[in-house]
């Protein structure tokens, strides 16, 4: 799963969160007006994430792409300290490599964690 450091900056149903890596995510996991500003990991899995022309939740330089016949994985350039992304976007993707992708997910696909716990399960 890619965990992306960020801050919550709209809560109810839909959170908004604002990345440090400067990308904006919304997740369906519902947050409370007293969690505005907390400190919070979003959680992609590689397999929801989706190639995308605006909004991004993340955008990356592709280091390294493997063509596996039916996906692709993406290999992203490591930003500062943050873990390396990966994406595995369905069918062949050439052409790729060293270029800026932009990758968004589902809200619903989007989970929230503090301090190593889910949000969701609180």
């Amino acid at each position: 799963m890619n965990l992306l450091s960020g801050e919550v900056v709209e809560t109810g149903a839909q959170t908004v969160i604002k990345l440090d890596t400067g990308g904006r995510a919304q997740s369906a996991v519902p947050t409370l007006v007293a969690d505005l500003g907390m400190k919070v990991n979003i959680g992609v899995r590689s397999e929801d994430l989706v190639s995308t022309d605006a909004d991004p939740i993340f955008t990356g330089e592709v280091e390294i792409t493997e063509a596996l016949g039916e996906v692709t994985l993406l290999y992203f350039k490591r930003q500062g300290e943050a873990a390396q992304v990966v994406g595995k976007l369905s069918g062949i993707h050439a052409g790729l490599r060293h270029k800026a992708v932009q990758l968004t997910a589902d809200p619903k696909k989007v989970h929230l964690f503090h301090n190593g716990l889910s949000l969701l399960y609180r």
